[in-house]
């Protein structure tokens, strides 16, 4: 495997590794909330409420840059291959 793709693949792991994290400590958060905090239901619900969307907005940029990721590694070695069918062609 070449260099270049080994980063992009680490860039990739990176991007999905942070939206694992980004839905955990969301997760988490609202865990440690509802334990930590006496407060009514009407007052627990709507935290929950709040929380969980604030963590579909965080999961919808995390999927985002995830998916501009995939678009921009696609649009690379699409390039490449093209460019490398073009060669062979020339060769004959």
């Amino acid at each position: 495997m070449r260099d270049f793709e080994r980063q992009d693949g680490r860039r990739a792991g990176r991007t999905q590794g942070a939206v694992l994290g980004v839905l955990l400590g969301a997760a988490l958060g609202a865990g440690v909330a509802l334990l930590m905090a006496p407060a009514s239901g009407e007052e627990t619900r709507t935290a929950i409420r709040h929380g969980a969307k604030r963590a579909v907005r965080r999961g919808e940029r995390a999927l985002d840059d995830l998916l501009d990721d995939a678009e921009y590694l696609a649009r690379r070695y699409a390039a490449r291959g093209i460019r490398r069918g073009r060669e062979l062609v020339h060769r004959g």
